[in-house]
């Protein structure tokens, strides 16, 4: 798997680091100005973490839903190059092992840490941004949320950042695997891949008007801010966490199926 690893995701790791790391510092940045120029009190690093992490909101505006676009597109186009592009890894579980059903697996597991880790670098960036340049103090704590989530709720005690933390972590294991899915099934072709994306983008711009449910938004999936309208309620994190859990087993089941009985053209891109 390390081998995996290696060749397939991090072939020009560079280039790729550095362009992301430039992309999430002025995603911060521009979240921690957002929090400045909010009348909140007690603003902290827990309330830039739900303010960066938190995703959308039932109408939230279209500014808006272009930064969560640019938080999850990275991630996206990672995973299609996961799929197109065919490694040395690839060519010898499929000429070798003969088995199409271990290659699914690899690419899978890798999908989800790949995942899970660019989740984590992006919240890293978020509080080290927060806090080196803005001198966002840290508290456990977040007593007031209604400035950065909208909600009708006066008073909310508790790990609310640690909720969204994982939503986000799962969310973003089932985009991943929506993702490598929809790559695998489209046959590695990049224009049917953007017509994915595309539609991802549709889709969240949809559920923001309510005019869709999250279930048939990928986009959404780590989202945290949009399980909540006027009430908070434990039973929605725990729904949202059963459907990313869901969402990727359901797409682990589809490929692996799918991939046993697909021809594969074998070449190195």
């Amino acid at each position: 798997m390390k081998t995996y690893l290696k060749i397939t995701l991090f072939s020009q790791p560079v280039p790729f680091i550095s362009s992301i790391t430039l992309l999430f510092v002025l995603l911060s940045v521009l979240h921690s100005l957002s929090i400045r120029s909010m009348d909140i009190p007690s603003a902290d690093l827990s309330v830039l973490l739900i303010k960066s992490i938190g995703g959308l909101f039932f109408h939230s505006k279209i500014i808006e839903v272009i930064f969560w676009t640019l938080t999850t597109l990275p991630l996206l186009l990672f995973i299609y190059r996961m799929v197109v592009h065919f490694s040395e890894y690839d060519q010898y579980i499929l000429l070798r092992v003969q088995t199409r059903s271990t290659w699914w697996v690899g690419k899978f597991v890798s999908c989800a840490l790949v995942s899970v880790v660019y989740g984590l670098w992006y919240i890293v960036i978020q509080l080290l941004v927060g806090s080196v340049f803005f001198s966002l103090p840290f508290f456990y704590e977040i007593h007031s949320v209604g400035g950065i989530a909208r909600l009708s709720v006066p008073s909310l005690a508790g790990r609310m950042d640690l909720m969204a933390i994982f939503v986000f972590l799962t969310g973003l294991v089932a985009l991943g695997a929506v993702s490598l899915l929809a790559a695998l099934l489209g046959r590695r072709a990049g224009s049917a891949y953007l017509v994915f994306t595309l539609l991802l983008f549709i889709s969240g711009v949809l559920y923001v008007q309510q005019l869709i449910p999250r279930e048939i938004s990928p986009m959404m999936y780590p989202s945290f801010l949009d399980l909540f309208s006027g009430s908070f309620q434990y039973d929605r994190v725990w729904y949202a966490l059963a459907l990313n859990a869901s969402i990727s087993l359901v797409c682990f089941g589809i490929g692996f199926r799918w991939s046993r009985s697909a021809s594969f053209p074998l070449r190195t891109e």
